[in-house]
């Protein structure tokens, strides 16, 4: 389907998105990353513990609530996105990443009608990854465990996209490596898209990068 092909294929932003969140340029140069086999900890790490709880959990509602037609509950979920317990730099980068969505979508003649009824919405509150990419993927799937694969998919396709530029690292070893975190992906889009799904707090990128060095200097 058309609105499928062009939501997976949208190329990240060239910065302030999920790999400058995890500062994988940084941690390539400074030799904490050095193999695929590496990388792929990180990732796995990232969405379980970052970008799982935020986006993948969100997304799933606004999926729902975009297939119903009913946005009035989003101001409040967008609420739960922004408090304390979400680190600022994971809220950046999804900001940052649904922004970018939002606007590429613009051209997208199938998606004129999400935008009609979204704009108005979440011009206050701005288009996190999750609020964006739920919204659009209600478009191309009825199955609200795929559009949380799907969402889970582009962050980490934008992460594998930026180490490509900076690790030994061909075409076909990057769609292994994303071969590879599928199974990861999938197990938090079907906890995810159960209906009393729920969200532990997502932890400080930060505190992953940092337990990531340290694996690589032990």
């Amino acid at each position: 389907m058309l609105s499928m092909v062009q939501l997976m294929d949208v190329a990240p932003p060239q910065s302030g998105g999920y790999a400058d969140c995890f500062r994988v340029e940084t941690l390539i140069a400074k030799g904490a990353l050095k193999q695929p086999t590496e990388f792929k900890h990180l990732l796995v790490q990232a969405l379980k513990l970052a970008i799982g709880p935020l986006d993948g959990f969100a997304a799933g509602a606004v999926f729902d609530a975009s297939r119903h037609g009913d946005f009035s509950a989003l101001p409040a979920l967008v609420d739960t996105l922004c408090t304390a317990n979400t680190p600022l730099s994971l809220q950046q980068a999804s900001l940052s990443t649904g922004e970018y969505i939002w606007e590429v979508s613009r051209r997208w003649p199938w998606a004129a009608a999400i935008h009609d009824q979204l704009d108005g919405v979440t011009e206050q509150t701005g288009h996190f990854h999750a609020v964006a990419f739920g919204a659009l993927i209600s478009d191309a799937t009825a199955q609200k465990a795929r559009a949380v694969a799907a969402c889970l998919m582009t962050a980490t396709k934008s992460l594998v996209l930026c180490a490509a530029k900076y690790l030994p690292m061909d075409l076909n070893q990057s769609q292994r490596l994303l071969n590879d975190v599928q199974p990861t992906i999938t197990q938090l889009a079907i906890e995810y898209s159960k209906p009393d799904a729920s969200a532990p707090p997502p932890r400080e990128p930060a505190d992953i990068i940092a337990s990531i060095a340290s694996h690589a200097v032990d």
